[in-house]
């Protein structure tokens, strides 16, 4: 039993990170070629045999760091459970084995880019955070009102690009999965309010309805539902 348990979790020790994903390219608008990177730290490499909607798959899950390498600068690395979960900062996060890369765009159109990464959420969706990057090459977070645990979209891995879409959102961008609440699409159109310095719901569609302001509301017969 001790040799299967071996060989079915790797652990990891200080001397052995693991790099999940790396990418070059320019993250500042200096023109020179910088890399991103994202670590595993501490943790373990395992096999998931549980039945769940994404399948059984290898997976790291443990502790892990956003490094950057601006050209000119020195390395700065920022504590992605604690970007994910700042209220829980103990929480471990977990990616797939399989090689991923990182998204980019300029999700909020202030010139700087900008970068996605996800936690699995459920059978329907993914919950993203967007990150963006500072002059020291620190990470942070741009938030998103209402969706502080992430913004659920589709499936499309540890990082998106929002895109998909029929139409371009030329102030944020849309996300949308399949909602059980309304037994149909849900499509969500965020835009970046300079004044809240944070991104909104600006925008929503059930289905094929019409398109409507803001946050979509809860439907009345899960209003009228009793709380258990």
């Amino acid at each position: 039993m001790i040799v299967l348990l071996l060989v079915c979790c790797s652990p990891l020790n200080a001397a052995s990170e693991q790099v999940l994903t790396t990418s070059w390219r320019d993250l500042n608008g200096d023109g020179a070629r910088d890399r991103i990177r994202v670590i595993m730290v501490s943790g373990r490499r395992y096999y998931d045999t549980n039945v769940w909607c994404g399948g059984e798959c290898e997976k790291f899950e443990g502790r892990f760091v956003i490094e950057v390498k601006l050209a000119g600068h020195k390395t700065i690395r920022t504590d992605l459970n604690l970007l994910f979960c700042p209220e829980e900062p103990e929480s471990e996060l977990w990616f797939v084995s399989s090689p991923w890369n990182l998204c980019f765009a300029d999700f909020n159109h202030d010139g700087q880019i900008d970068f996605t990464i996800g936690q699995y959420g459920g059978c329907n969706s993914w919950d993203y955070k967007i990150f963006s990057i500072k002059p020291s090459g620190g990470v942070y977070e741009l938030p998103v009102i209402g969706d502080e645990y992430g913004i659920p979209n589709g499936h499309d891995g540890e990082s998106t690009a929002f895109s998909g879409y029929d139409e371009p959102a030329p102030d944020g961008f849309f996300s949308g999965y399949y909602s059980n609440v309304h037994g149909t699409g849900l499509t969500h159109r965020y835009a970046w309010d300079k004044k809240l310095n944070a991104f909104v719901c600006a925008a929503h569609q059930i289905g094929d309805q019409p398109w409507k302001p803001g946050r979509e509301p809860e439907p009345e017969w899960l209003l009228k539902t009793p709380s258990l």
